[in-house]
């Protein structure tokens, strides 16, 4: 999935179901692979350090208390 900031900044991630990670690629940084973690509500992955958290179409990436990235899933717009 791609995520797009309001400042136009882009995520992928690439979630992988059989192993419950997900492989992100954060603006301006390099990849991480990051487990299933538990959540009350949307899809979260944290190795304990850095988060991913997914809910409603809408993805964060933060690396202990500091947010790095939030942006919604790009949808592409029917011509």
């Amino acid at each position: 999935m791609i995520y797009v900031s309001d400042k136009g900044e882009i995520l992928t991630a690439r979630f992988d179901n059989s192993k419950d990670t997900v492989l992100l690629k954060p603006p301006g940084r390099t990849e991480v692979e990051l487990p299933r973690a538990i959540s009350g509500s949307g899809a979260r992955y944290s190795d304990g350090r850095e988060t991913f958290w997914e809910h409603h179409g809408e993805g964060s990436y933060w690396i202990g208390e500091e947010l790095i990235f939030r942006g919604r899933v790009k949808e592409d717009v029917p011509k």
